[in-house]
């Protein structure tokens, strides 16, 4: 079985691009995408629901599509690749597929070795004493250490690829690097049909008729149809008093249980949602050299979320269909963990798994807010939310 671990935020035509490479490179393999859900690693609300991503993934030909549980999917780099690769062990994944600035699966791996070499933590623990981002002391070392491979840390696909090889090796899953092609992360202009996701999204949020030069015909038709239906486009800026009121009521002690934030970060991030006005000057105000803006406003939305600082570092606990096909279905049968169909059934689940999905649902009642219809607002959203099934029979 090979696995994609993805966000699809929104899907667009370099995502059916490398879903079409994998099955071409694995054709009797089963496909599953191992996707988050409403809420981003880059600390933001996916633009569109998570069914709605799924359905179009199934659509470019995967067979199943699971839920990246929340707890990985707003991590760091690490935590998100680890938690992502944990999922996959479970459902009986033996190739982990994914997109590389460098397509270069031999680079990637020994920049894997290096980082788990004795000498590379040491040096490592002596360049974060010196107050620099965790990014940079790494580059730092690794620049002392093998100099040709500090490249592999330099872009986001890559460094996730790396996160993954540590976390794949681990777990005895073999790993296809495709080279990402088109327009780079965040890049805001288009090259040819293909745009970044970000730039696609800001399209979306502005109305721009010309996002549907840049998805599939199958995926615009699902963005259509959530936009008519009035969840989309979702915007994390919708949220903001709301996250704001929800972070004023943690204390010091709160940020630090939900942000593992410590050593006087989680004072900064206390102080600065109290004298701000928007979430985006209490992260200009909390950031520091050592703590830049991504690392704050993912530890923001963890906070906000309520997402106990330790669960991104635990097992799953159970896996969550967003969407199937009739293969993908058969693909259930092998999961070593509980599996969660039908929302209603979740009272059915272990102890811990349910604790992980009451999470989901305070998350789904949060991310209704931001969406444009007021109709749609209603608490509840996770349990009215079954897999999407489709036959491309």
């Amino acid at each position: 079985m090979t696995a994609i671990i993805c966000e699809y935020n929104p899907f667009h035509r370099g995502h059916a691009r490398h879903i079409a490479r994998t099955r071409s490179a694995f054709p009797d393999s089963p496909l599953v995408c191992i996707m988050s859900g409403n809420f981003v690693q880059r600390g933001d609300a996916a633009v569109l629901p998570k069914h709605a991503r799924a359905e179009a993934a199934l659509y470019a030909g995967a067979d199943l599509v699971v839920e990246l549980p929340m707890p990985y999917a707003v991590a760091g780099a690490q935590g998100f690749a680890g938690g992502a690769v944990a999922v996959a062990a479970a459902l009986g994944v033996d190739t982990l597929s994914f997109g590389s600035e460098s397509g270069d699966l031999d680079g990637i791996r020994r920049t894997a070795a290096l980082l788990e070499r004795e000498d590379f933590k040491t040096l490592l623990k002596t360049a974060l004493g010196t107050g620099i981002t965790f990014a940079a002391a790494r580059a730092a070392v690794v620049r002392v250490l093998e100099p040709e491979l500090e490249r592999y840390l330099s872009t986001p696909n890559d460094i996730l690829a790396v996160e993954y090889c540590c976390a794949a090796q681990k777990a005895g899953i073999g790993l296809y690097a495709v080279p990402r092609t088109g327009a780079g992360h965040d890049e805001p202009d288009a090259r040819g049909d293909s745009l970044s996701a970000s730039a696609l999204r800001a399209r979306l949020r502005e109305g721009r008729a010309d996002a549907a030069a840049f998805m599939p015909a199958y995926a615009d038709a699902i963005v259509q149809h959530e936009i008519a239906a009035g969840r989309a486009p979702v915007s994390a800026d919708a949220l903001d008093r709301v996250m704001l009121a929800g972070l004023r009521e943690l204390s010091p002690e709160g940020f630090a249980r939900f942000s593992d934030a410590t050593e006087g970060l989680e004072n900064r991030l206390w102080r600065a949602v109290r004298e701000s006005g928007t979430m985006a000057a209490a992260c200009a105000a909390a950031k520091t050299k050592r703590y830049p803006y991504a690392r704050i406003r993912r530890a923001y939305w963890n906070a906000f979320l309520r997402i106990p600082a330790p669960y991104c570092r635990e097992e799953p606990p159970f896996v969550r269909v967003l969407g199937l096909t009739p293969a993908g279905g058969a693909v259930l049968a092998r999961c070593r963990l509980p599996v969660l169909t039908k929302p209603a059934k979740e009272t059915l689940l272990p102890p811990r798994a349910r604790e992980w999905f009451a999470l989901d649902e305070r998350a789904g009642d949060l991310y209704a807010l931001a969406f444009p219809k007021e109709e749609n607002r209603a608490a509840g959203y996770e349990k009215r939310c079954s897999p999407v099934y489709v036959d491309r029979s």
